[in-house]
């Protein structure tokens, strides 16, 4: 099996990082945001009740967002889960 260059598999795995950081940020942020507009009467109330639960929550336990994202990353990559992340290509079916 031919390996892969430690160059490509360290930038796909920070490319990685960036997309599973930003995808997980977005993804907590609209169920946080949710949960705070879901109890408002108008649109508008629910859009600043949400954006504002959505920044405290960001502010209050981003560290622990970001050791659980960096926890995943690590496993994933480790693990090869991660397209480009593993030693070897994968051999192509002839």
């Amino acid at each position: 099996m031919e390996s892969r260059n430690i160059l490509l598999r360290i930038l796909a795995g920070l490319g990685w990082l960036v997309v599973l950081y930003f995808l997980s940020n977005m993804i907590i942020g609209m169920i946080v945001g949710a949960i705070a507009g879901a109890s408002t009467e108008t649109y508008e109330a629910g859009k600043v009740a949400g954006t504002e639960a959505s920044l405290s929550f960001f502010q209050a336990y981003g560290s622990f967002v970001l050791l659980g994202q960096l926890l995943v990353f690590s496993v994933l990559a480790f693990m090869g889960k991660l397209p480009g992340t593993t030693k070897y290509k994968s051999a192509k079916d002839s």
